[in-house]
């Protein structure tokens, strides 16, 4: 029973990895569950065994993007110790990835896809892991005597918030050493503040 479990997960796993490459190439509305089918060199009735439609299909392509980019982001911030720091890094990293998924995200912003709410619910999960990954940063800053924060939660909010806001502005032409400067220059004002 427990191996035949084992066996539909990974099936699943290698269709999903599969359909990212497809819709990331054609975006989803221009994507057939035959197309998916005949990459993976099986029938469109063996897809439906594992997946019920198309949109449960990039459901599950959005959902893995996300667990691959929280689970690099974490390993990521691993390697640094000072919470200044990681606080850069996190800027840098989060940018970085959010370039390497810009086809990603383009399919994402398709106007078909405006119904389906689980995609605005992803990105809300992500949003929140976000924050609370910067938040866990600010305590740890704070505990050592980094950052002097009243509200760690706001503080957080707005980091997330400023990152977000930047994030089309980021995925449309700009290299990643322009990125990487811009995450700088942002964690920098975030940080220091403007005053003189």
């Amino acid at each position: 029973m427990v191996e035949k479990m084992n066996k539909a997960k990974d099936k699943r796993e290698k269709i999903i990895k599969k359909a990212r490459e497809i819709f990331s190439r054609f975006g989803f509305r221009k994507t057939s569950m035959k197309d998916i089918a005949h990459s993976l060199r099986m029938g469109k009735a063996s897809l439906y065994y594992y997946f019920k439609s198309k949109q449960d299909i990039f459901k599950g392509v959005v959902e893995s993007e996300s667990q691959v980019y929280f689970d690099s982001l974490k390993k990521e911030l691993n390697r640094k110790d000072d919470p200044v720091e990681k606080l850069r890094y996190f800027a840098q990293i989060k940018m970085k990835k959010l370039k390497e998924r810009a086809n990603y995200y383009a399919t994402m912003r398709d106007e078909y896809l405006k119904g389906y709410n689980f995609i605005e619910e992803i990105r809300e999960r992500e949003l929140q892991k976000e924050k609370s990954l910067i938040e866990s940063i600010l305590e740890e800053g704070v505990k050592i005597g980094k950052f002097l924060i009243e509200d760690i939660s706001t503080t957080a909010e707005a980091i997330v918030t400023a990152l977000t806001g930047l994030e089309l502005k980021w995925t449309r032409g700009k290299s990643i050493n322009a990125v990487k400067k811009d995450a700088e220059n942002l964690i920098s004002i975030l940080y220091k503040g403007v005053q003189k």
